[in-house]
């Protein structure tokens, strides 16, 4: 009977998790604009090539404008020199080419300013009405989109070193997850996967969502203590669906 007690059994630990999957597409600013128009709100669904908001900046279009005809200009001068004189010819040419690099960037940049989704998804979080006229920065999260029909069905939890070693995650293995909002609920998950190796660097979902306070993020290097461990889990799909619908998810 003794020997039983060398068996070695999974412990039962809590981690932090969010509500989250790696699947989720996060869209930012290409270029700076006004918001001039949204199209989506969070919740709803949105077809493939969908519009989902409308940028605008007035300078890309005066500056557009004004490197075309300078490269039409340019392009008749060189014209207008073939003949005579080869070598200013050319040099107009070379004005020409520089002024259509030039259009290119700015109607790419006015491209830029419209926003439209590449396949269907769930608007997750998008820029409100109230944002409508604001100006925004390149690079600023306009919308957060997911494939999935309801994305509570997924999540990411963060296990540190002596954790794994501790409950041995594997997929299939049955966990509970807990809503912060909801401490009184325990919700059937079982775990899809785990990282193989562990990284002191968080990945972008978990900076935003989790206390770095607890986590000991250094505030220098931004990295935590000790490596830390994704798992990701799938959630029951009636609880997600019914804590999506009620908000707590």
């Amino acid at each position: 009977p003794l020997g039983l007690f060398a068996v070695p059994v999974p412990s039962s630990v809590r981690a932090p998790g969010v509500v989250a999957s790696r699947a989720e597409q996060v869209l930012r600013a290409q270029t700076a604009g006004f918001l001039e128009d949204l199209h989506v709100a969070a919740g709803e669904r949105i077809s493939e090539g969908a519009p989902i908001l409308q940028l605008a900046d007035p300078a890309a279009g005066s500056e557009l404008g004004e490197a075309r005809a300078r490269q039409r200009s340019a392009e008749i001068q060189a014209r207008a020199l073939l003949v005579g004189d080869p070598l200013a010819a050319a040099d107009q040419q070379v004005l020409a080419d520089q002024a259509a690099e030039d259009a290119a960037y700015w109607a790419q940049r006015l491209a830029d300013q419209e926003v439209t989704t590449e396949a269907d998804a769930l608007v997750l979080w998008s820029l409100a009405l109230a944002d409508r006229g604001r100006w925004v920065e390149a690079g600023e999260v306009l919308v957060r989109l997911s494939p999935e029909e309801h994305p509570c069905t997924s999540a990411l939890a963060l296990f540190d070193a002596a954790d794994v070693a501790g409950a041995r995650p594997e997929p299939g293995q049955e966990v509970h997850f807990q809503p912060a909002s909801r401490p009184d609920l325990r919700l059937p998950a079982r775990v899809v996967a785990v990282t193989p190796a562990g990284s002191r660097d968080l990945e972008p979902v978990f900076k935003e969502h989790l206390d770095m306070a607890s986590l000991a993020l250094d505030p220098t290097t931004g990295l935590v203590g000790q490596s830390q461990f994704v798992v990701e889990l799938r959630l029951d799909e009636a609880h997600a669906r019914a804590g999506w619908e009620a908000g707590y998810l």
